[in-house]
């Protein structure tokens, strides 16, 4: 955790002019140079903030541990590195922006609504697995909210699409009551 390799110091320690990207098999170091660059980058502005996020909680408590470990002799460090899971972000951006916290509903609410749709459409094409996917992996992942939004969307990995139908206006009348 505490030496890098040469390759490791030369992503810590560039100037960057946007974001970027690290990407390696487990275990080649990407989190020890995330832990290197935002300790760099709490050095390097000191009027600022850093922000090191990961997707998972647990994850988020060891780097802040390991951050303490790392930076132990210059501590004003960490208290200018906020590091939190990913939702923690998400969550507090939703806050500031509407004013309340985020409602996020449960799988079980989300299979009961596209259920409840289906059957309001007469939709009766498509068993309710593809639907839940459908909503899961595309419409809600892209944020779609409209049908020639659904049509263009990638589909990496995904031969079947609700547009297949939209001879019968099946697509339009499901697509548009979502």
């Amino acid at each position: 955790m505490v030496f890098l390799h040469p390759s490791q110091r030369d992503i810590v320690e560039r100037t960057y002019s946007g974001p970027t990207r690290v990407a390696g098999s487990a275990g080649t170091g990407k989190t020890v140079v995330a832990l290197h660059r935002a300790a760099r980058l709490a050095k390097t502005y000191p009027d600022g903030s850093v922000l090191l996020t990961t997707f998972s909680r647990p994850l988020a408590g060891m780097l802040e541990q390991k951050l303490k470990a790392l930076t132990g002799a210059e501590p004003a460090i960490v208290p200018r590195i906020v590091v939190t899971p990913f939702h923690g972000v998400a969550d507090e951006l939703f806050q500031l922006v509407g004013g309340r916290r985020p409602t996020i509903a449960s799988d079980e609410i989300v299979r009961g609504m596209l259920a409840k749709h289906a059957e309001a459409q007469s939709v009766t094409e498509f068993p309710l697995r593809f639907l839940v996917s459908e909503w899961t992996h595309v419409i809600d992942a892209w944020q779609l909210d409209s049908e020639a939004g659904y049509a263009d969307v990638p589909r990496l990995g995904r031969k079947n699409r609700l547009t297949l139908m939209v001879t019968s206006g099946l697509t339009s009348r499901f697509v548009k009551s979502l």
